[in-house]
């Protein structure tokens, strides 16, 4: 007997929620939901022993995580000698857009 499981279908980006999160008064628009491959790939490179490795990646999180715009506001703001984002701060932000990537709440489904 052959075997098979239908894993269902898939959403498409416009069917969530807006995400976004504000840091020293800048709000930043994050994509309303990511690839899980995006998701897995990040948490590999994350862990990686190479300190290196590991920047890349969360750099890499952000890029397809923010839009264009807020992705380039976000470096500016992490870049800037006059504005210090602590690497708590950076690392707070990483996990929650996990959280909120992972739970995936699509439109209308939160009250």
């Amino acid at each position: 007997m052959a075997r098979q499981r239908d894993f269902g279908s898939t959403k498409k980006v416009d069917e969530y929620d807006d995400l976004n999160f504000t840091l020293n008064g800048t709000t930043f628009e994050c994509r309303p939901a990511i690839q899980g491959s995006v998701l897995l790939k990040f948490v590999a490179n994350a862990n990686a022993n190479d300190p290196s490795r590991a920047a890349e990646a969360v750099d890499m999180f952000f890029k397809t995580c923010l839009t264009e715009k807020s992705y380039a506001d976000f470096t500016e703001m992490t870049e800037s000698p006059d504005v210090i984002v602590e690497m708590e701060q950076l690392t707070e932000i990483t996990q929650w857009l996990i959280e909120e990537y992972t739970d995936r709440p699509t439109r209308g489904s939160k009250a």
